[in-house]
């Protein structure tokens, strides 16, 4: 039963908007992990396809503090994204190079 106060109100149409945000990731890492570990799982193929002349992005995005800078610098112990991209890189470079020298 709709008590008598609601009941004397104007009817007024309302709208009620639902948005539902799903967000999805490529991949979650533990603060175990190794950055050399998931930039073989996840970037080295990007970074592999970009020396072949294709575009590739890698995008980190995340809460602060939750490790980005980290994981794209790291350490001398343990090197980010970065310096392994740059090193897969001048390794693919090398091998052209020496390819012409065998020419």
């Amino acid at each position: 039963m709709i008590p008598q106060a609601l009941r004397d109100l104007p009817m007024v149409p309302i709208i009620v908007v639902l948005l539902l945000n799903f967000f999805s990731s490529d991949n979650v890492e533990g603060p175990d992990s190794k950055n050399k570990d998931i930039y073989n799982k996840l970037f080295k193929k990007i970074v592999n396809s970009v020396v072949q002349g294709y575009n590739g992005t890698i995008f980190m995005y995340g809460q602060t503090t939750s490790g980005k800078t980290y994981t794209m610098l790291g350490t001398q112990r343990d090197p980010g994204v970065l310096p392994h991209s740059l090193r897969t890189v001048f390794q693919e470079m090398q091998k052209v190079i020496y390819s012409f020298d065998k020419d």
